[in-house]
């Protein structure tokens, strides 16, 4: 979310059954391009195991990035200096499937 279109600046939301619902990216911070990771917030894991379907949302409101797993808050960060950018799917090697991909302008 957020990217840059040379990948130089992205933001990633970690997905899957186990250490999931961080958030992370290489993301400006002063105006210079810096590795960020945001922890996520204490309490279970929220995704599901392999073979069944996580739903996850992710919001931006100005400068602030939340994230969602399966209904609970697992990330949120307040201080994105990036005010626009593409969003980017990934699977860094493993087999992965998305369905229900909703994209909504929350002005």
């Amino acid at each position: 979310m957020r990217n840059s279109a040379d990948g130089k600046i992205w933001h990633q939301a970690q997905v899957g059954s186990g250490n999931v619902g961080f958030l992370f990216g290489d993301t400006l911070v002063d105006g210079k391009v810096k590795r960020e990771k945001i922890a996520a917030l204490k309490g279970p894991q929220r995704g599901k195991e392999a073979g069944e379907w996580n739903t996850y949302e992710i919001t931006f409101k100005g400068k602030t990035m939340t994230l969602w797993i399966n209904g609970f808050i697992t990330a949120e960060w307040d201080k994105c200096e990036v005010p626009k950018g593409y969003i980017g799917m990934e699977a860094e090697g493993y087999y992965i499937e998305f369905k229900n991909l909703k994209l909504k302008d929350l002005k």
